[in-house]
């Protein structure tokens, strides 16, 4: 975690010549239980990280966890129990550190709102920032012409490990994790053979995965 970090600080200052004061870290796919594991590996991981490109380095960070996996549906009861509106956040029946968000606008059926948990934050950024700057990031994903249920930066992490199966040496379904299972010494010397082939250096800096 920490070199990723130090790559995407050093590839975010080569274009910009400027360090971030503040990060945000969109997660999702977490449960309650694997909170705890995220807070103790992967943030300490992104502070390690901005301690590798400089050891006075201490950016303000905003970790919040986005949730599809839940039964929560709101309607409006005024209009005949119609869809909400794009844009609406819940605050109420939440925990006092998460909000409900209907970012888009349902083709079909009823909106599926999106649940925000912020686990940590040393930002100076309101509620009301959060809660903007999370609607407009749904209108950032290139591929649709409207907004997406959830910021563009999860989806684009999606697409990305995606690409990640097409990018190893070997067949997904070959790789040492699926196919050796008894010997752990061997299992172990399969995977140093295992590598991500690299990316072209005129697109090792861009969004190529999309």
């Amino acid at each position: 975690m920490d070199v990723l970090v130090r790559h995407a600080l050093r590839v975010h200052y080569k274009h910009t010549r400027v360090k971030p004061v503040q990060i945000v870290y969109l997660r999702d796919g977490v449960s309650d239980s694997q909170l705890g594991d995220v807070r103790r590996i992967e943030l300490d991981g992104l502070m390690r990280g901005c301690k590798l490109v400089d050891s006075t380095y201490e950016p303000r960070v905003l970790l919040m966890i986005a949730r599809k996996r839940h039964c929560t549906r709101f309607v409006q009861q005024s209009s005949n129990f119609e869809n909400c509106v794009p844009g609406t956040v819940v605050t109420q029946m939440t925990s006092h550190n998460g909000f409900h968000m209907v970012a888009h606008h349902a083709i079909h059926g009823v909106s599926k709102p999106t649940y925000f948990l912020i686990t940590h934050n040393t930002t100076q950024m309101s509620e009301a920032d959060i809660h903007n700057m999370s609607y407009n990031l749904c209108f950032a994903y290139p591929i649709v012409t409207r907004a997406v249920t959830m910021p563009a930066p999860l989806y684009y992490a999606h697409r990305l490990s995606g690409k990640g199966r097409v990018q190893i040496n070997a067949p997904f379904d070959m790789l040492p994790y699926f196919t050796v299972k008894k010997n752990a010494k061997a299992k172990r010397a399969a995977e140093e053979d295992v590598h991500l082939v690299p990316v072209h250096h005129n697109l090792a800096d861009s969004m190529y995965f999309m």
